[in-house]
């Protein structure tokens, strides 16, 4: 303490290099200070958890002797006592108390095998049999709807050759007058029946609709009827 301090000895020179060392040495005290603040950030996160599981947590660190900083060997700790539980599975499941099931189970492996394989077969052909049902169900499906067209059309054909015979049908009561002709006390009305009949027959249609067989039959009746009007 009685010594005069190591500065006093300096050259003004020696001093600024000293005052310039301090200076850096605690500009790289700062910047690890800011790192070591941004690494513990950047791990730090939020995970909600209930106060049981909080308090299940501080027993196991208590009794690893581990503080929360040391979270990290918390999970190694834990990670050991899973492999440790599955090392005891595993030397359970061949222990003499259980060798017996093990030795069927390893035993009948093959007969498990084909049991598999032949499932697997099944399960092919019923996967066959399913295709061609699918394929015979598009088939009738396709069918249904030709059909159902084929049908649309006929009744769309029938609609319209009711219609076109409605306009060369005789009503019964010209039919008959017509079959039976009487100048004498019925001339008016033999007279109005030939006129429908002339009608009827000069109704001219087109080509391909004359071919129809119930156009032909309606022209023959026609000509039967004026046949018997005129003999």
């Amino acid at each position: 303490d009685g010594y005069a301090p190591v500065t006093s000895l300096m050259s003004p020179t020696q001093k600024q290099i000293v005052k310039m060392l301090a200076a850096d040495f605690k500009e790289e005290e700062k910047e690890i200070d800011d790192i070591n603040q941004q690494a513990a950030t950047s791990f730090q996160v939020e995970v909600n958890i209930t106060r049981e599981e909080s308090k299940s947590i501080e027993v196991f660190l208590a009794e690893s002797q581990l503080d929360v900083e040391d979270i990290h060997l918390l999970e190694a700790y834990l990670n050991s006592e899973l492999a440790e539980m599955e090392n005891l599975n595993i030397q359970a499941l061949f222990s003499s108390e259980n060798r017996t099931t093990t030795d069927k189970i390893t035993t009948n492996m093959a007969e498990i095998e084909t049991l598999i394989q032949e499932m697997a077969r099944w399960m092919s052909v019923y996967e066959d049999s399913l295709d061609e049902m699918r394929k015979g169900v598009k088939k009738i499906e396709a069918k249904n709807k030709k059909l159902k067209i084929q049908e649309y059309n006929h009744q769309c054909l029938q609609k319209r050759l009711g219609t076109l015979l409605q306009v060369l049908r005789l009503d019964k009561h010209t039919a008959r007058n017509l079959q039976r002709p009487d100048f004498r006390m019925r001339l008016k009305e033999m007279l109005q029946a030939a006129s429908a009949l002339n009608k009827t027959m000069n109704h001219k249609l087109a080509t391909e609709l004359e071919k129809i067989k119930a156009v032909e039959e309606m022209r023959n009746l026609h000509k039967a009827l004026a046949k018997s009007f005129t003999a």
